[in-house]
């Protein structure tokens, strides 16, 4: 799938305003702040500037016309199978987190991840968090982000009449998700579903669900504490009557949790809240929020809690084409105003609705309406303040997409509006798909502050890394965000900050937009040392940094900073799960800042024993195409939630290394695998092509392939490619070429040979897989084939594939360099 972002970075307006007022005012972009800052001696200032951008100016929940980017891809999937059930979260850092059920293995039987990082364009790769297996469907998805960072997932998973709840997490740093855990206490054979989720600021994840344990749909619930443990499940729906369904769930800015749910207890359906107070465990009366003239049903409510204190909940009155209406809960009140209609359709019925909240108080509506046209529907967003009528602003109104379904809304921590749904494109006709807008930010209260400028990774309640303000104990007294300056060279000095306070946000963020050295409150003698940590040339997240005796993580920026430290000579290594440690050796720190060099780190030490061998090799091979939870979990290399030959390219890579690895890779070899090899044949020191070949786009670095073949002949009986040793063949080395065959088998008809290359000479470039011993009709009118190609770094590279003498057109193919020839057999 074309995953080009089709928008450009937005650019940022920096406006100052501090009069009588007090007050300051700082639009943002839709990509992150540029650097801005004009540098004097002893401080830097914030100069105004005036750029182009597209930012929509608004007050938080002032009615304006919103003006949608063009839609992006979300996932990755290249084979035309459907994605639905979609979730969709907003980190604290201003990350969007999605997941939803997938049918690229079979239909509903996996589930997938991917996020989009601040000022990124496009989405990560698709990261399989489970595959449920033979006989298994995953059902209706949710989704929440605590306050370190870790991404939540509850799901419904159904075996037959039989399904359950499941929750799994991805923690923070971590590239692998924990192994799902069933949430619902009962016994077998009874239904669950519609998981909804939330995460509250004091470390407790709660869930919410359809239960139908005691013959009626009711609601019940459990928490995730602090401490890992799961609470007994409990009913909250009072008094149980009727049918409750659809639950909602949102977190307040002070720690209530609240419910809402459509509800048949009258004889019709409407919708009730409840709430659960900080800490609690016994849930409050049930209260009506929808109010009615007629027996009309209110149904699929929705629930977002606004920085502001104040809860909203929106839901389709199904009257007609139906209308949307909501109810307000004010800050610090615990009752709800009276519902309203905010929007009335006139040209097609409503199906669905979607309600968020972010920074500001602002609220963001999302809805689908029906279309008798080819499109087939619309989806439509308004900025709501939960009174007035809804402006509706057209989100799928690009050519590109169509047949808009199951709309999602999320405001992200950098006031950008984000809509995610399900749409037809040209080439996919079941795409996840990505809107946004960016909004000037809220207007908060000018503030000066002082303190020892530290760094520190991420923080109770924020999944953020960066700057912070210390006091002369060492304790934290401020969360430093910079607009358009640099406070890397201020790092470890006493200063003074002025700029806002942002209260509404899960960090407590002081946004500064000036900076300058300022005389010390607590002089300190001691040294800091600073610097980023990369994984193939990325930032790379939780790697453990040793200086001298002290130590400090990296955060999700790559960077690290260990203050306290003595001046003079001390030792600094790295390490990071499944690496080598990396040894910079002695260095000499002085007084105050001091900057290291950026250090690489390498992969492959899958068995920790500070070297990369043959049993790092059969470790991982071991575990291809196998599920979570991974013997041990970093030997997903890739980090991309499954084992496959990416993972052994990366182990390939490293092959023969021990520890340390040097700090920085040497500039002379990682030039030698940048530069693309001029094409070439086999004739090159390997040995003479005989049959059918492959041709990559490579460097010099270990390659790791996998090629998969079915016959044209539907009555061609699939035979084991090797009879003297029938079914997978964990691995087998070939020394003279350095390969290695992970995988020969038949599998449905398809015949799937998998290899790896390792430790072999510079300048090969062939691989000789003769020994494969490959039936004849394999390569005789095959009617389908697949090949996937990896280089080093378990980045999949383009490829072409020959076949009896033709050329197999496969995806991503591109200009060929290097010849990888296999035999057939000699039979």
């Amino acid at each position: 799938m074309d995953r080009r972002p089709v928008h450009r970075r937005a650019a940022v307006l920096l406006a100052l305003t501090l009069g009588g007022s007090g007050l300051v005012s700082l639009p943002l972009s839709q990509s992150g702040p540029e650097r801005l800052g004009q540098p004097t001696i002893g401080s830097r200032t914030l100069a105004p500037s005036t750029l182009a951008g597209h930012s929509v100016a608004a007050a938080p929940n002032q009615q304006s016309e919103l003006r949608w980017g063009v839609p992006v891809a979300v996932d990755d999937d290249a084979s035309g199978a459907a994605q639905r059930n979609l979730a969709l979260a907003a980190g604290a850092e201003g990350s969007l987190h999605a997941v939803w059920v997938d049918d690229r293995l079979a239909p509903g039987d996996a589930l997938y991840y991917a996020r989009l990082l601040p000022g990124e364009d496009s989405w990560s790769s698709d990261i399989r968090v489970w595959h449920a297996g033979l006989g298994q469907t995953i059902g209706r998805t949710a989704i929440a982000i605590d306050g370190l960072g870790a991404v939540h997932v509850a799901y419904e998973q159904a075996s037959g009449v039989d399904a359950d709840i499941y929750h799994t997490r991805l923690p923070a740093g971590r590239r692998v998700w924990t192994e799902p855990v069933r949430v619902n206490d009962d016994a077998p054979g009874t239904s669950q579903a519609a998981p909804a989720i939330a995460a509250d600021p004091y470390g407790t994840v709660h869930i919410v669900w359809e239960d139908y344990r005691r013959g009626s749909a009711d609601l019940y619930y459990t928490a995730r504490v602090s401490s890992g443990e799961w609470l007994p499940n409990q009913p909250f729906d009072h008094p149980p009557q009727g049918d409750q369904r659809a639950p909602a769930l949102a977190i307040a800015k002070d720690g209530w949790l609240h419910a809402a749910w459509q509800d048949t207890r009258s004889g019709e359906s409407e919708i009730y809240a409840s709430v659960l107070p900080p800490g609690g465990r016994v849930w409050w009366p049930n209260a009506r929020l929808s109010t009615r003239s007629d027996a009309s049903p209110q149904e699929s409510p929705r629930l977002a809690a606004a920085s502001d204190g104040q809860v909203y909940a929106l839901w389709i009155q199904r009257r007609g084409q139906g209308q949307l209406r909501m109810a307000r809960l004010p800050g610090r009140d615990r009752f709800w105003e009276p519902d309203r209609r905010v929007y009335l359709p006139t040209r097609g019925a409503l199906l669905e609705a979607s309600l968020a909240a972010g920074p500001g108080g602002r609220v963001l509506a999302v809805w689908r309406e029906s279309r008798d046209d080819s499109e087939g529907s619309r989806i439509y967003a308004s900025i709501s303040d939960g009174q007035a009528e809804l402006l509706p602003s057209r989100v799928d109104g690009s050519r590109i997409v169509s047949h808009g379904e199951h709309p999602i809304a999320a405001i992200d921590a950098l006031s950008r509006l984000h809509v995610l749904w399900r749409a037809r494109r040209r080439d996919d006709p079941a795409a996840l798909v990505h809107a946004s807008v960016a909004l000037d930010p809220p207007t908060y209260e000018a503030i000066t502050r002082q303190g020892r400028l530290g760094f520190r990774g991420r923080r109770f309640n924020c999944d953020l890394d960066g700057f912070v303000l210390l006091d002369c104990a060492g304790e934290e007294s401020a969360f430093v965000v910079p607009r358009g300056l640099d406070l890397l060279p201020f790092l470890g000095g006493e200063v003074e900050v002025s700029g806002f306070q942002v209260e509404d946000s899960p960090c407590g963020q002081t946004v500064a937009t000036s900076v300058r050295f300022a005389n010390p409150v607590c002089p300190s003698e001691a040294a800091l040392a600073t610097g980023r940590l990369t994984l193939a040339g990325r930032p790379v997240e939780s790697a453990l940094v040793w200086v001298g005796d002290r130590a400090g993580w990296t955060g999700i920026s790559g960077r690290y900073a260990i203050d306290g430290l003595p001046a003079g000579s001390l030792e600094v290594t790295a390490s990071l799960a499944c690496g080598l440690v990396a040894d910079l050796g002695a260095i000499s720190l002085r007084r105050g800042l001091n900057r290291l060099p950026t250090g690489e780190l390498r992969l492959g030490d899958v068995v920790p024993d500070c070297r990369v061998d043959l049993s790092d090799v059969a470790r991982v091979a071991g575990q291809l195409k196998t599920d979570p939870p991974f013997d041990p979990d970093c030997a997903d290399l890739d980090g991309d939630g499954r084992m496959s030959l990416a993972d052994l390219a990366i182990v390939a890579a490293a092959y023969g290394s021990r520890c340390p690895s040097p700090w920085q890779a040497d500039a002379a070899a990682t030039a030698r695998q940048a530069k693309a090899v001029a094409p070439q044949r086999a004739h090159d020191g390997a040995p003479e092509p005989r049959g059918d070949g492959i041709e990559i786009v490579a460097s010099e670095a270990p390659v790791a392939w996998s090629l998969r073949l079915r016959p044209a002949r539907s009555e061609t009986e699939p035979r084991d490619a090797d009879p003297l040793q029938p079914g997978r063949q964990p691995f087998a080395v070939d020394h003279g070429s350095g390969l290695v065959v992970v995988t020969n088998r038949v599998v449905a008809g398809w015949l799937e040979l998998e290899a790896a290359r390792l430790a072999a000479p510079a300048s090969a470039r062939a691989l000789s897989l003769g020994s494969l011993g490959l039936a004849a009709e394999w390569t005789r009118g095959v009617a389908a084939a697949s090949l996937h190609v990896w280089d080093a770094s378990g980045r999949e590279l383009p490829a072409r594939l020959y076949l009896d003498g033709r050329e197999w057109r496969l995806s991503g193919a591109a200009e060929a360099c290097c010849w990888l020839p296999w035999l057939r057999s000699g039979r």
